[in-house]
């Protein structure tokens, strides 16, 4: 008599967290006026940006990977 196969268990991914791209300023409090975009182009220098469309705020930083 032979074994008995067992069933493997399939791998499970992970679902990648989606974030919002659009928020309230913190100056104007509009809602959904900044925008954030991320430029992962070139390794070295990755910035990401945030700028509000109506009071025409912005800050920009130095992006980091969280892999």
């Amino acid at each position: 008599m032979g074994k008995r196969k067992s069933r493997k268990l399939k791998p499970t991914t992970k679902k990648k967290i989606k974030l919002e791209t659009t928020f309230d300023c913190p100056f104007c409090n509009h809602k959904d006026s900044v925008e954030c975009e991320l430029d992962n182009k070139e390794k070295k220098y990755r910035y990401g940006t945030a700028s509000c469309w109506v009071c025409e705020e912005g800050y920009s930083t130095r992006i980091n990977g969280l892999s």
